[in-house]
């Protein structure tokens, strides 16, 4: 009786382990560009595992030829319900921490936001360009009725201490855009060094021109 009920168990067990793992649902999936004050892009895979378990996986790509576009300080989940609760699991790579609800909301974000952030120093901690972080979040009280509509924001900075959110719901058919009237280039851009070089020029060509003025001045009035 007993070695039957061992073999019992012991197939109980071998059942488990041949069973298929739950398989993972893609809601977003594509490149995305917006912003509430300048523009910036973002490449984004949400998965979500049917049992509450979601995975982020976030690239900054920049503007949309690639370049600098601002570094992501805060990365979460947006378009939340109330009353849903959202457990940050973990973060790859590491230096980021989970906040509260509604910290990374406004600026056109839908409703909750639940997000982790960089740790300080922010934004240096932060998603720069061509960098990817993967985050996982499990949600409780979940409901397939609104799951397909979450969606994913970001707070990204930029130069001159520009800020930016952005954010796509609805698998990625909507966002908040600033357009090229919201579109600060100060915000994106640091100016060339060989314009530094010739505003450094300048500066020192009025001030030799001050100098002798002056010397001339002095030597007028010795006469």
């Amino acid at each position: 009786m007993k070695d039957l009920t061992r073999w019992g168990l012991a197939g109980i067990a071998a059942a488990l382990l041949l069973m298929p793992a739950r398989a993972e649902a893609q809601f977003i999936n594509g490149s995305f560009w917006g912003g509430s004050n300048f523009q910036t892009g973002f490449d984004v895979q949400l998965f979500h595992d049917g049992g509450g378990l979601l995975r982020l996986v976030v690239t900054n790509i920049g503007d949309t030829n690639g370049d600098f576009a601002g570094i992501f300080e805060a990365i979460g989940l947006a378009n939340v319900p109330e009353g849903v609760n959202v457990t940050g699991i973990s973060a790859d790579p590491t230096h980021w921490s989970f906040n509260t609800a509604s910290s990374l909301s406004g600026d056109g974000i839908e409703q909750v936001v639940w997000a982790w952030f960089a740790n300080a120093p922010a934004p240096q901690n932060g998603l720069d360009l061509n960098e990817s972080a993967t985050f996982m979040f499990q949600l409780d009280d979940w409901d397939d009725a609104w799951m397909s509509q979450i969606g994913v924001a970001v707070h990204s900075i930029g130069f001159e201490e520009c800020s930016t959110k952005f954010g796509v719901w609805n698998g990625g058919a909507d966002s908040n855009d600033a357009g090229p009237d919201g579109y600060d280039p100060d915000c994106v851009s640091v100016p060339e060094p060989g314009t530094n070089v010739l505003l450094a020029i300048g500066v020192l060509g009025l001030g030799l021109v001050a100098v002798r003025r002056r010397s001339l001045k002095e030597l007028l009035a010795g006469r």
